[in-house]
């Protein structure tokens, strides 16, 4: 996914969501393939757009077929939002 891409998604599905809680749900391919440094990416972006009255909350869902990279890139992805 470019980097253009990515923002205006995050910031369009940012301004369709109430306040409260937002959660992202990411299919384990692309995000898992891309690696940490689109996670950060995403983050960023989140942080810049969302409005006082949101939190955001992000999941990974994945078939583990690659377990070991997924399973470093799930613990970076816990580490970058707790």
């Amino acid at each position: 996914m470019a980097d253009e891409t990515l923002e205006i998604f995050i910031r369009q599905y940012l301004e369709s969501q109430p306040d409260g809680e937002v959660t992202f749900t990411w299919q384990g391919g692309e995000p898992t393939l891309m690696g940490i440094p689109f996670l950060e990416k995403a983050v960023a972006l989140q942080e810049m757009y969302k409005r006082p009255g949101q939190t955001i909350q992000n999941a990974i869902q994945t078939n583990g077929y690659s377990s070991h990279l997924t399973f470093k890139i799930h613990l970076s992805f816990l580490i970058i939002f707790f």
